[in-house]
């Protein structure tokens, strides 16, 4: 994302590790629909976010779990990191400037709370 403040433009550096990185919300964004299009049901949890402020800018440091299930809702990946992310206040809120992501855990799950072969409620999240 780009977005002006005290006379000068803000740009994002989104660093996902191995995943990828991006320099605007949108090429994340674009990226992330294209990665999950068919996949099933999705659950991101982002929780416990610690932020410091000083003055204009501001460090925070979030915990994130995702649950990413394939189209058959039967097996997919978990993983687990931290967000830690830089912010600036702008004349339009306060953006991230800079986001680094550390994997902690990666491991594939499998459904076992319904039979094989059933899709799942079509009510569960996405």
């Amino acid at each position: 994302m780009t977005a002006p403040t005290a006379g000068h433009d803000v740009r994002s550096d989104i660093a996902y590790g191995d995943i990828g990185r991006w320099h605007d919300a949108d090429a994340l964004t674009a990226y992330m629909e294209h990665a999950h299009a068919r996949c099933g049901h999705l659950m991101h949890r982002v929780t416990n976010t610690e932020v410091t402020l000083d003055g204009d800018t501001a460090t925070a440091r979030s915990y994130c779990d995702a649950l990413v299930l394939g189209p058959d809702n039967d097996g997919g990946m978990q993983a687990s990191g931290c967000f830690d992310d830089d912010l600036v206040r702008t004349d339009q809120g306060w953006r991230i400037t800079h986001r680094r992501y550390t994997l902690v855990l990666l491991r594939a799950v499998r459904n076992a709370a319904r039979p094989h072969g059933d899709s799942g409620d079509s009510h569960a999240p996405r």
